[in-house]
């Protein structure tokens, strides 16, 4: 007679039944030999093309060829397990949703984790096989080429968090998609943006997105040991690489971290905010994504990764440089400008930030009135601050304040450093772009706890985009720039834009002279102004029709 599986965590992983039904419907005989064939002969396909033209037209040393038939496997894993492994937990999970699987489960008495982990590692069973398969062709170029176990287990504990993160992502847009195909798009989506168009934003110093992929562990150990059995050929290699970081310390505010640890803080961090969302929809499909606590923790951590990332470019010398060599610019020179752009960059960060905070703890209409109706029956005062029917109007005052907070220490820190910028204006230019965060976040969640979300999205549409559109035709086939501008101004990207150029033209920039609005004759105060003002009016109308809103909906219930 068999002994019982453990107790516990590790027992709920091991005796899982849906780990079990999604081993027996993925992990069948047939669809192993089909694509396990597929897979094996592409894969020996490129590994010999790769070894024997190297080493038969005597290009390199087998060791040599050998190394270099490893980074090819490795991207070939990465594209099973992380791409089409990716899209099989999100279209799964999201298929179990919509056949009621989902609720069927929520029933039964397994704790919540072990039903997550049993779909989360059961789901891409299939791709772990296939993954499995390449290993015979890795192992050869590691044991031949002579590359260095230790290395190889590092790179592969970057692997395994890498592959967690974006299998939670996929269980994340399964559980939050409409539609299964929705969740195999978005989630693909989700990873071409990971990998593709956030990475490049290191190169203006925001590094802590490129961590979230695997490429600068995989690319940049890769080349140092490709280098190590040939000098120079690794750096032609990762030349023929455009837009790949080096294997580098991180820096970090006035440190720096190893690669390899800052990659799995950040990782780990956002796999702890998925996991919590994963939860709590687990719980119940009717639970926001995040509970008003959780948001402004996850808010915070976006904050706190950003500014660790950009302190160093802003107060070293050595770090700026670094930045500027991907301009081929001269810090003497270039400094005030790409610190400009450094700040439009944050404040867009910040801005998609808050916003997805505010979308995952604002409260519904519907939300709202059964949390009044529940108060009422319970004969409690009012409406829990963490619940999910309150108002997540703490949520955005505690995004405006930190967020004005965090851009009052940035810009301090790069006036001290003196290269950037010389001087904080301590008047109304400086004002300026601050007010307009707070107004433009209390207008935002204002709208969205009024309306529906659907409804919400539409109508900050209709409030941003035709004037961005509008205004930009104007500036272009019109040529009349300025008036463009003011067209413009409902949209926060654009007024945000206006308020800073304001701020810089303001401010003592060093070494440059005429930048900025100086050397083109447009009135950016009164731009500025304007734009602070018509996000005033906007966020106290908003905010004042909610509450009257919410007083309607309490004497209602």
């Amino acid at each position: 007679m068999s002994a019982p599986p453990p107790a516990g965590p590790v027992g709920n992983v091991i005796d899982n039944a849906i780990l079990r039904k999604c081993a027996r419907s993925r992990v069948r005989l047939g669809h192993m030999l089909s694509w396990g064939t597929v897979v094996f002969t592409i894969t020996a396909a490129i590994s010999a093309g790769i070894y024997f033209t190297g080493t038969e037209r005597e290009l390199l040393e087998v060791q040599e060829a050998a190394r270099a038939v490893i980074l090819p496997v490795l991207i070939i894993q990465a594209i099973i397990v992380m791409g089409l492994g990716t899209g099989a937990v999100a279209a799964g999970i999201a298929i179990e949703r919509d056949s009621g699987n989902i609720d069927y489960h929520r029933m039964t008495p397994m704790p919540a984790t072990a039903k997550i982990l049993g779909f989360l590692i059961g789901l891409p069973m299939r791709h772990y096989f296939l993954f499995a398969v390449t290993l015979p062709f890795l192992a050869f170029g590691v044991i031949v080429g002579g590359f260095p176990l230790m290395k190889l287990a590092l790179f592969y504990l970057v692997f395994a968090s890498s592959v967690l993160t974006y299998h939670f992502t996929g269980m994340t847009v399964g559980l939050l998609a409409k539609r299964p195909w929705q969740a195999a798009l978005f989630s693909t989506g989700s990873l071409f943006v990971l990998y593709f168009i956030l990475p490049n934003l290191s190169r203006l110093g925001v590094t802590f997105f490129e961590f979230l992929t695997i490429r600068p562990t995989l690319f940049g150990m890769v080349f140092e040991e490709i280098e190590a059995a040939r000098p120079g050929m690794g750096g032609m290699a990762q030349q023929a690489v455009s837009g790949l970081d080096s294997f580098r310390p991180v820096p970090f505010f006035n440190t720096t971290l190893h690669p390899i640890t800052f990659t799995l803080v950040v990782q780990l961090s956002l796999i702890a905010t998925m996991f919590v969302i994963v939860r709590r929809k687990w719980m119940s499909p009717d639970n926001h994504a995040l509970s008003k606590i959780q948001s402004m923790v996850a808010y915070l951590g976006v904050l706190f990764f950003l500014g660790a990332s950009v302190w160093p470019d802003v107060t070293d010398i050595g770090v700026f440089r670094e930045v500027l060599s991907g301009f081929g610019g001269d810090p003497t020179d270039e400094a005030p400008e790409i610190f400009f752009v450094l700040m439009i960059i944050c404040s867009l960060v910040c801005g998609m930030s808050a916003i997805g905070v505010l979308s995952a703890s604002t409260p519904s209409v519907h939300t709202i009135r059964a949390g009044v109706r529940r108060t009422r029956r319970l004969g409690l005062p009012r409406i829990g601050f963490n619940q999910d029917a309150a108002s997540s109007l703490p949520v955005a005052l505690l995004v405006v304040f930190s967020t004005i907070v965090g851009m009052i220490v940035l810009f301090r820190g790069a006036a001290s450093a003196g290269f950037t910028i010389e001087s904080v204006p301590s008047g109304e230019a400086f004002l300026l772009p601050l007010l307009l965060i707070a107004f433009c976040v209390l207008f935002i969640q204002g709208v969205m706890e009024r309306v529906s979300a659907r409804a919400a999205a539409i109508a900050l549409f209709l409030a941003w985009a035709p004037p961005l559109f509008a205004g930009a035709i104007v500036a272009g086939a019109f040529d009349e720039p300025e008036l463009g501008m003011y067209i413009m101004i409902p949209c926060p990207p654009a007024s945000m834009t206006i308020t800073l150029i304001n701020f810089f033209d303001q401010a003592v920039l060093a070494p440059s002279d005429g930048f900025g609005p100086a050397s083109d004759g447009f009135n950016y105060v009164a731009l500025a102004r304007t734009s602070v003002v018509a996000y005033a009016l906007a966020a106290i109308a908003i905010q004042i029709e909610r509450l009257r809103w919410s007083r309607r909906i309490q004497a209602a219930a």
